[in-house]
């Protein structure tokens, strides 16, 4: 399993506070951009369920991994 993560997600209109609370895992800096550290890809993978199932668009996904695991060889 991979570690927590880090995500900025842009979206392509208004969240509005009715949404907020949907994304109560990220911090929602403006309106547009949902801003927080998720436990791992599989909560990145159920964010982005909730942008689906919200029909919220997309314009900008950051990922940056906050905690790597090291490769084994």
């Amino acid at each position: 399993m991979l570690g927590a993560v880090k995500v900025q997600i842009r979206l392509a209109e208004a969240l509005g506070p009715r949404f907020a609370c949907v994304f109560e895992d990220l911090e929602v800096r403006t309106e547009t951009v949902l801003v927080g550290e998720l436990a791992d890809r599989a909560a990145l993978h159920g964010v982005l369920a909730r942008l689906r199932d919200l029909d919220l668009p997309m314009i900008d996904l950051r990922v940056e991994e906050t905690d790597p695991v090291p490769r084994q060889v």
